[in-house]
C-alpha cells in the first residue's frame, strides 16, 4: 500500500526535477548569448 507521504514526495521530486531542467535550459542560453558576444566582441 502506499501511503500519501510517499505520494506526495514522489511529487515534489518531480517538480524539483523540472525546475531544475527549466533553470538549466535558460543558464545553456545565457552562456550561449555570452559566448556569441564575446565572438562577436
Amino acid at each position: 500500500m502506499v501511503s500519501s507521504e510517499t505520494k506526495r514526495r514522489k511529487h515534489e521530486w518531480r517538480v524539483r526535477k523540472l525546475q531544475a531542467e527549466v533553470v538549466a535550459h535558460y543558464v545553456r542560453i545565457a552562456l550561449t548569448v555570452l559566448w556569441s558576444l564575446i565572438l562577436i566582441g
